[in-house]
């Protein structure tokens, strides 16, 4: 540990090494001077019971910090008394006298440091071993002493744990587990922005007390950086909100926030750490949604800066548990505030065993609560002793611990994961834990390449296969709702019954979700058929060297469909939304499905007519032509009614050959799939559509499965129905030379231009 010695600290400390510096690379060569360590004198509140040893280390101090511990005004309580330090694992850590007077110029420094390492009943320098509290623990080293902020840290993960893999590493998360006195735990899903302070995103936890009960509560909470997008790991933001909070017989709940799946972790001077509480008349007033900011003028403000005593309270009750964080020489975890205003004090203890923690610091408001690491810690803080011993975890001594919080017998069945087509699989976390999947019925990987996020969906069925766990002895039921509807039990088929000791895994698989879960009452659980707009398209490619494009409108179904396995002596559908997220929470699986069918037109880009022709190389006689062949194919794996117009809009006209009277036809063969099960196409009549005229803008083609006025008598055999999900047609144009060669004035190179517009009269959302 790195103590900015140039500013006054307080608290209980233990370290591995202690050095004086002013960054995390300090290492005992070059320290600042000495600076008071523990000045207690002023203090005019009631210091805890067991403070003495408070300063501790297995190994010896730097010179820098030794000196600071011999100072007067270091290690001096309110009353007068002295407080002591440890120093070493055993006696051989201690100074010799050589050392001391090396470190010190004269003998009144050097006695009043020996005189306050704290002794043993027999009068002996004591040492890490002789402390019960490290006793008691089993730490006598530095080694050991990390291992036990690693055993705590573990344990307090493991709360919100829901799956091991063999070795006994957690795989998967449940947003929260809480006593008795909290009804239910919310955290936001959704990117939630603080518009007061314009922060990036934040992470919102809304508590439901339960108002009938006057016991402590207790609650831990996960925050998975990586769920939802990663909404969380840039947030600058934590705002707790306790619902149906009566101060009058309720006292701030026990917070443990277990978060994992950060890279990094910055407290900067724009981060926000705030807790407010709201009685159940405000509630009902103002709803809180926990996917919108929610903070009110009328609040009971925990973390108020302008109230020291209440934020050093509601610090003393969070834990800020960061397990999984991993860190090398720079510190991953850094606490950089000097703020004073309301909010910006960060709380609670901050444990974190596996990386660097950096704090600066300069204000008495900046950080409020205990900062332990099983590695590097750089303080520079202005903290007061009102700071270091009321914020300290649990100062009040009311801390009612974790037992009701561990699994017991009553633990609920749950998914422990979910297949979906094109080998897609995913674990669900809980409830918040929002997952999305995207699937396409085009067959045109040019408009929706396959990726990690879009996937091949062969047929139309998206079926889902659960890994359930079933608990020893019990029999289980799989429930579902589409949208947020009404919970229905799946009644096609049953979960097999677990008649064994031990739980068991099993099986269960539903073939197409958007079709096997509607319900014959036909009033909720069907899927929504309304038609998202994912905006138009076109583009060009190539195909073996064809150029080809495309045009058409991005479209798709959404649809949020929620899964829980409960207990068969439980039926959801008489159950409140609150009992079933108090049981269920935890193992509810939730994910938004989103089937892309887009309206799809693909043409020819270019008719390539062949070789060059020479004018004047075949007589009018011969009935000599060249032609260009093109296809036509249209996905509409929706169904829709939709149009097609191609147009010529050639502007070079005069003279052109191409657009002489008669000299070229376009003409078209309709092709029509025997089935919607393979691949074979019976063609239909080849049909001439008309020729080409040099009179401006002319439509060339109308295809409609709703034909009007607009479409043309020869067009008949050619129209689509919205029946069709693939349309295919081939086209051709066909440019007789022989009519031209009497005609045309001039060589050189013409062209016709076409346009392609497509509509659908389908109502689509944007």
């Amino acid at each position: 540990m790195v103590i900015n010695t140039n500013y006054p600290t307080n608290g209980e400390f233990y370290a591995g090494h202690f050095y004086s510096g002013t960054s995390l690379s300090s290492d005992g060569k070059t320290e600042l001077g000495p600076g008071s360590i523990n000045d207690l004198s002023k203090y005019t509140g009631k210091l805890p019971n067991n403070l003495d040893p408070m300063f501790i280390s297995p190994t010896a101090f730097s010179p820098a910090i030794t000196k600071s511990l011999a100072e007067t005004q270091s290690l001096r309580g309110n009353q007068g008394e002295t407080y002591h330090y440890v120093m070493g694992a055993t006696k051989a850590d201690e100074f010799t006298d050589n050392q001391l007077n090396s470190i010190f110029n004269n003998n009144e420094y050097k006695t009043a440091f020996t005189n306050k390492a704290y002794k043993k009943s027999n009068g002996e320098t004591a040492h890490l071993g002789d402390i019960d509290y490290f006793k008691d623990n089993g730490v006598v080293n530095q080694s050991s002493g990390i291992q036990n902020v690693t055993t705590v840290s573990d344990y307090y993960d493991n709360l919100t744990a829901s799956t091991y893999d063999s070795e006994g590493n957690i795989t998967g998360y449940k947003l929260a587990v809480f006593n008795d006195a909290i009804k239910s735990v919310t955290v936001n899903s959704q990117m939630v922005k603080d518009p007061i302070w314009t922060s990036p995103s934040l992470i919102q936890i809304n508590i439901n007390m339960d108002e009938t009960k006057t016991n402590t509560g207790v609650v831990a909470v996960d925050i998975d950086g990586k769920a939802n997008n990663g909404i969380f790991q840039n947030s600058e933001e934590v705002s707790i909100n306790l619902l149906n909070y009566d101060s009058s017989k309720e006292k701030i709940p026990y917070i443990i926030l277990n978060y994992h799946n950060f890279n990094q972790f910055n407290f900067e001077n724009t981060s926000i750490f705030r807790v407010s509480a709201y009685t159940s008349e405000q509630v009902k007033r103002d709803k809180p949604d926990v996917n919108q900011f929610y903070l009110k003028d009328d609040r009971l403000n925990l973390s108020s800066t302008k109230d020291n005593a209440q934020r050093y309270n509601t610090a003393s009750h969070i834990i800020n548990n960061f397990n999984t964080i991993t860190g090398g020489e720079d510190s991953t975890i850094q606490i950089n505030n000097d703020k004073t205003d309301d909010g910006f004090s960060f709380l609670g203890t901050l444990l974190a065993p596996h990386t660097n923690i950096s704090v600066n610091s300069t204000t008495t408001q900046g950080v409020a609560g205990n900062i332990v690491t099983g590695r590097s810690l750089y303080l520079l803080s202005d903290i007061t002793a009102d700071n270091a011993f009321s914020a300290n975890f649990n100062s009040d001594g009311d801390f009612p611990g974790t037992s009701d919080l561990e699994p017991d017998a009553n633990t609920p069945p749950r998914i422990l994961s979910i297949d979906l087509p094109d080998n897609v699989s995913f674990s669900p976390e809980n409830a918040t834990t929002h997952y999305k999947f995207e699937f396409s019925l085009n067959n045109n990987i040019q408009v929706d390449p396959e990726s990690q996020t879009m996937h091949r969906l062969d047929g139309r069925k998206v079926k889902n296969t659960f890994n359930i766990e079933q608990p020893a002895n019990s029999s289980s039921n799989l429930w579902s709702r589409m949208n947020d509807g009404q919970w229905k039990k799946y009644e096609k088929e049953a979960i097999a019954a677990n008649d064994q000791d031990s739980a068991q895994t099993t099986q269960l698989s539903i073939a197409d979700v958007t079709e096997d879960l509607k319900t014959a009452d036909g009033k909720d659980n069907y899927d929504d058929q309304t038609l998202y707009d994912g905006g138009q398209i076109d583009a060009s490619y190539d195909v073996d060297g064809q150029q080809k494009a495309f045009i058409g409108q991005h479209l798709l179904h959404r649809n949020k469909i929620s899964f829980i396995v409960a207990r068969k002596e439980d039926d959801l559908s008489t159950m409140s939304q609150e009992e079933i997220d108090k049981k269920y929470s935890n193992t509810m699986a939730v994910y938004t499905l989103e089937v892309h069918g887009d309206l799809l037109v693909n043409y020819p880009k270019i008719f390539d007519f062949g070789t060059t022709y020479q004018l004047g190389t075949s007589g009018l006689a011969n009935n000599e032509f060249r032609v260009a062949k093109g296809q036509i194919n249209v996905e509409n794996p929706y169904y829709l009614d939709w149009k097609l117009l191609v147009k010529n809009t050639t502007t070079e006209i005069q003279n052109n050959p191409l657009l002489l009277d008669s000299a070229t036809d376009f003409n078209a063969q309709l092709y029509n799939l025997v089935s919607d099960t393979d691949d074979t196409w019976l063609p239909g009549a080849f049909v001439n559509l008309g020729s080409l005229k040099a009179t401006g803008e002319q439509t060339m083609l109308v295809l409609s499965t709703e034909p009007d006025n607009s479409v043309d008598s020869n067009w008949t055999e050619v129209q689509p129905t919205s029946s069709m999900q693939f349309y295919k047609t081939d086209v051709e144009l066909k440019f007789h030379t022989n009519r031209a060669d009497g005609y045309v004035k001039r060589t050189g190179s013409y062209k016709l231009n076409a346009s392609w517009e497509l509509t659908t009269p389908n109502i689509i959302k944007k």
